[in-house]
C-alpha cells in the first residue's frame, strides 16, 4: 500500500495543481497579453499549438529511459567531478563535468529566450531546440552521465527563467512592486528547489555504496 501511495503521489500532485495553473494561465497570462498586445490566436493556431504540445508530451513519455550507468548517482559536487575524470579510460565516452553541463544549460536557454522577435529569431530558436534535442541525449546515454549532470543542466535552464522575470519586469512594468516581489519569490523558490534536489542526490550517492556492498560480497563468494 505504501509503495502504491508513493507511486501515485506525483499524479495526485499534478491533479491538485492543474486547476490553479490553468486559472493562472487563463486569467493572468492570457488577459495580460490580450490587453497589452491585442492579439488573439485563431482557432487553427490554437489547435495547431495543442497538437504540437500533445505530440511533445507523448514523445517525452514514449522515449526509452537510459539504462547504461543507471547506478551512478553523483550529486554534481567535486567528488562527482573526480569520478568523471577517473572513468576517462573506461571507453564510455567523454562527458562534461556537472558544473559545465549547468553552464551549458544556462547559456543555451539564455540565448533561446533572448533571441529577437523576428523570423531570424524563430529560426534561431528552432536551431537551438534541435541542437539540444540531439546533443543532450548523446551525453545522457553515456555511462558517466550522472544524476548530478541532470540536476546541473536542468538547474541552469531554471535559473535562466529566474533572471528573465526581472528583465521583463524592467522592460515592461518597472514601477510594479508586485512583479518585482513575485520575481524574487520565484528566484528564491528555484534556488531552494535546486539546493534540495542536490541534497537528495548527495544522500542517494552516499547510500549507493552500502546498498551495493552485499551484492559485491556475494559475487566474490
Amino acid at each position: 500500500m505504501g509503495a502504491f501511495i508513493r507511486k501515485m503521489a506525483p499524479v495526485a500532485g499534478l491533479l491538485v495543481l492543474a486547476p490553479f495553473v490553468g486559472e493562472f494561465l487563463l486569467r493572468i497570462v492570457f488577459r495580460e497579453l490580450y490587453e497589452s498586445e491585442g492579439f488573439l490566436a485563431t482557432p487553427a493556431q490554437l489547435t495547431g499549438a495543442a497538437v504540437v504540445a500533445a505530440l511533445l508530451a507523448a514523445a517525452a513519455f514514449l522515449t526509452r529511459r537510459r539504462t547504461a550507468g543507471a547506478g551512478r548517482t553523483g550529486d554534481g559536487g567535486a567528488g562527482d567531478d573526480a569520478a568523471v575524470d577517473g572513468d576517462a579510460g573506461e571507453g564510455g565516452g567523454w562527458v562534461p563535468r556537472p558544473w559545465l553541463a549547468g553552464v551549458c544549460g544556462f547559456v543555451l536557454s539564455g540565448v533561446f529566450v533572448a533571441r529577437p522577435e523576428s523570423w531570424a529569431g524563430v529560426w534561431t530558436g528552432a536551431a537551438l531546440l534541435c541542437l539540444a534535442a540531439v546533443v543532450v541525449p548523446v551525453f545522457a546515454r553515456r555511462p558517466r552521465w550522472t544524476q548530478g549532470h541532470h540536476l546541473a543542466f536542468a538547474g541552469g535552464v531554471l535559473l535562466t527563467y529566474a533572471w528573465l522575470g526581472f528583465v521583463l519586469t524592467w522592460l515592461l512594468e518597472p514601477g510594479d512592486p508586485v512583479r518585482w516581489w513575485g520575481n524574487a519569490l520565484f528566484a528564491a523558490v528555484a534556488v531552494a528547489l535546486l539546493a534540495g534536489c542536490r541534497r537528495v542526490t548527495r544522500a542517494d550517492r552516499q547510500r549507493a555504496p552500502s546498498a551495493s556492498s552485499p551484492r559485491s560480497a556475494s559475487a566474490t563468494q
